[in-house]
């Protein structure tokens, strides 16, 4: 079976990952950064990865945890151990933040951004948005456009 797209670029974070945990251990010592700290430091390096990756598709929380080898309960810990909030707040953190830059800095209409960010519907993105700024996205378009 051949490989798919995400699958691909799974593995490409994934091996970077390890890349950069092999870096951090012939950096330090063993004394002063453990190694289960060095894989925790991996892992949410990973974690950032994923979001800013992925989050225009339709992500899962048992996906990401499959690919840190963790179980659920343990990678949603880790995320607001990192992160302050858990899986589902961070997602939405970042594609608001990707919203916003393309309401401000392009001409996309809204709901190809709210496509772009990974929302099933406009709706959606609608009324999500319009929670997080109290802003619809065009006012938020008309008051901080870059011209």
């Amino acid at each position: 079976q051949p490989f798919s797209t995400d699958c691909i670029r799974a593995q490409f974070v994934l091996l970077f990952a390890e890349v950069f945990s092999e870096l951090i251990n012939k950096k330090s010592s063993s004394e002063t950064h453990g190694n289960e700290e060095t894989e925790n430091d991996a892992r949410v390096f990973m974690i950032e990865e994923y979001f800013n990756e992925f989050y225009m598709e339709q992500v899962s929380l048992k996906k990401l945890s499959k690919l840190l080898n963790l179980s659920e309960r343990q990678t949603d810990r880790m995320i607001k151990k990192a992160f302050g909030v858990g899986f589902r707040q961070q997602l939405c953190k970042i594609r608001m933040m990707n919203a916003k830059k393309l309401l401000t800095d392009s001409n996309m209409e809204v709901a190809k951004i709210a496509e772009v960010c990974g929302y099933g519907s406009y709706n959606g993105f609608y009324l999500a948005f319009k929670e997080k700024t109290k802003m619809t996205p065009v006012q938020y378009r008309e008051a901080f456009r870059n011209k």
